[in-house]
């Protein structure tokens, strides 16, 4: 016969020790996991809303221009979908003046990587690409 896991035999005699009924959670145990996971949901988003403040002004940015860290008129709408109006709103992040410039920045090198891919066709590290 092969060998089973230790947890599975360890299942097995529980299951014996406790007749065959399955083991259900408490009503106790239900509730402490919940509050485990909505206290972790909390902490996450606290988390998420401080990355979207950080950097705080344009000029921590490296290669930021002033105007990089304006808000445009479509990414400062609402996001509320008007078309369903029964749906659950999204909200937009706020957003600091200097993560609006690093995504920016961050933008413009990856068009400008791009760009050099088209022109030139792929280069990896140590100036090595296709002949």
């Amino acid at each position: 016969l092969p060998s089973q896991p230790a947890s599975v035999g360890r299942l097995q005699q529980q299951q014996e020790q406790h007749g065959a009924n399955t083991m259900k959670p408490t009503e106790a145990q239900l509730r402490f996991v919940g509050f485990q996971f909505k206290r972790q949901a909390v902490s996450f988003r606290t988390a998420v809303d401080q990355f979207w403040l950080t950097p705080a002004h344009v000029n921590d940015v490296e290669g930021a221009f002033s105007e990089d860290g304006n808000t445009t008129e479509e990414s400062s709408h609402d996001g509320e979908d008007k078309n369903n109006n029964h749906r659950r709103r999204k909200t937009k992040p706020k957003i600091s003046r200097g993560r609006r410039a690093l995504l920016r920045v961050s933008r413009r090198k990856f068009d400008k990587r791009r760009a050099e891919i088209e022109k030139r066709g792929f280069i990896g590290e140590g100036g090595v690409g296709p002949n």
